[in-house]
């Protein structure tokens, strides 16, 4: 097998939003091409493989759907999921299962002398599942395991599992603790694990050590694995797979009827206008500005006449007010706009959304991805403001017995550490410690579960040495992660 270079992966691929969830439109070999280069440009990355459950759990979960956004690859694992690609008229190559390219990449790692570490899962089945590897494949001399306890994702020693991880530095990690934990742990971790590419896998160590069969082939071509493995383990599956039934039944119409409702007869895309520099030296902004083009489909987007890849300044506006119809490869596109330049610590605002824009974002739960403004002087003091709080902020706002502090931005895995250290500073500066500590949340634009951990910890500090936290104005986005972490009334209740 060829090893593509790094440069191909750095290439996006062309994606189809299914409910929210951007899918890579890539085969299994494909894909296994990804990871290799992955491996080589010696950067932390992480892909999920995306099924029913994982729209419906992203659906509900905003965190989720986060880190589905921002994940460096999707790919479908999902034969229900392809044939509705086919539907919203880009349809999806093949389904790449997680339990089909684990196996698939362990024969690469056993060719290239790949280092492997499996994360998760019962001690037994993992020791077995290991056994089985290495009697498979004798030449993967370089195969690690680790169980943890089984907590919570905010309750683990991430420290200790991160020391082990990097002990050995892999080059693939699995990680099996199901969604969506695997995934938001990878989430928290992948960074400071360094390791090139992480996967969350779910079930396929149970898979690998033989505890559990896999449905047989044409079970999986015709779409029913997921009924054969409900016969296996109906109460601990029945009530996942009712649900996920319902909520594609009804959501899926949606998304087809809803898109399809938006298009006008069909007639050409028109050029997109001509991308330029609006500079206002005394405020020392400057961005440049592109129009999404009237009709925004899968067509417009192979055809490229739509492409910024080439530059981008710090600060891109969007003009979305032409926009008569955009299909889920269009938003797809945008999708891989915003990840790229929330990547790049780059800003973006969408200005003027047209209706059929505002509908169809709203139609797949992605409006709270995206910045808006109404017209250029909003366009102005918005990019202002998205400068001031590109990252976790935090601000004395007043220092008494009953100390205020205000936090602004995004506070994830990428932002808590620094953020911590700024907490302790100001902590640290009282001669007395406040007995009352409210943080003024109504300026945060996200938090992960990184981020609830840093509230958990700043509370039991706080509450150790006999004071009290309050956290106020909690903003939706917040208060969604907060319920998926079932941290809500913890952190929110008066201690």
């Amino acid at each position: 097998m060829s090893t593509p270079s790094v440069e191909a992966f750095d290439t996006p691929d062309e994606t189809i939003v299914v409910l929210g969830v951007p899918f890579a439109k890539v085969t299994q070999k494909a894909t296994i091409e990804r990871v290799e280069a992955m491996i080589q440009s010696k950067r932390p990355h992480y892909l999920a493989t995306g099924n029913v459950d994982f729209l419906l759990q992203a659906w509900k979960d905003l965190e989720l759907r986060r880190i589905l956004h921002d994940a460096d690859l999707v790919v479908c694992d999902s034969t229900p999921i392809v044939w509705i690609s086919r539907l919203l008229g880009n349809p999806l190559p093949e389904r790449v299962t997680g339990s089909d390219l684990t196996p698939a990449l362990l024969a690469v790692a056993a060719e290239k002398d790949y280092s492997v570490f499996f994360l998760g899962g019962r001690p037994d089945i993992g020791e077995k599942a290991m056994e089985n590897i290495r009697r498979t494949h004798p030449s993967l001399k370089k195969l690690h395991y680790y169980s943890p306890p089984n907590q919570p994702v905010l309750e683990m020693d991430h420290a200790t599992i991160n020391q082990k991880i990097k002990d050995v530095a892999p080059d693939m990690l699995f990680v099996s603790f199901g969604c969506p934990k695997q995934e938001k742990w990878i989430a928290m971790n992948y960074l400071k694990t360094g390791v090139p590419m992480a996967v969350g896998v779910g079930a396929t160590i149970d898979f690998l050590a033989g505890a559990v069969k896999r449905a047989p082939s044409w079970m999986g071509r015709c779409g029913l694995e997921w009924l054969y493995r409900m016969t296996r383990e109906p109460k601990r599956l029945f009530k996942r797979y009712v649900m996920g039934i319902l909520f594609f039944l009804i959501y899926i119409p949606r998304q087809i009827l809803g898109l399809s409702t938006l298009a006008p007869a069909r007639r050409p895309s028109r050029p997109s206008a001509s991308s330029g520099t609006i500079s206002e030296p005394s405020l020392e902004i400057v961005w440049s500005e592109h129009t999404i083009p009237e009709r925004f489909d899968a067509a417009a987007v192979a055809s490229q006449e739509w492409d910024l890849d080439a530059e981008l300044a710090a600060r891109i506006l969007l003009n979305g007010s032409n926009v008569s119809f955009i299909d889920s490869t269009g938003i797809g596109k945008l999708i891989q706009l915003s990840k790229r330049l929330r990547k790049e610590s780059r800003k973006l605002i969408i200005l003027s959304p047209s209706d059929a824009l505002n509908r169809a974002l709203n139609l797949m739960q992605l409006t709270e991805l995206f910045t808006y403004a109404k017209d250029i002087d909003e366009a102005r003091t918005t990019f202002e403001r998205l400068e001031a709080h590109s990252t976790g902020q935090h601000r004395i706002a007043s220092r008494t017995t009953d100390t205020k502090i205000e936090w602004q931005g995004e506070i994830t895995a990428q932002t808590a550490e620094r953020l911590w250290t700024e907490i302790e500073r100001t902590l640290s500066e009282d001669v007395l410690q406040p007995d009352n500590l409210t943080v003024q949340m109504r300026e945060v634009t996200f938090v992960d579960s990184t981020g609830v951990g840093l509230m958990v910890k700043l509370k039991k500090r706080v509450t150790k040495n006999g004071g009290r936290v309050t956290f106020s104005e909690l903003p939706p986005a917040v208060k969604n992660v907060l319920q998926h972490t079932n941290m809500t009334e913890y952190l929110t209740k008066h201690s």
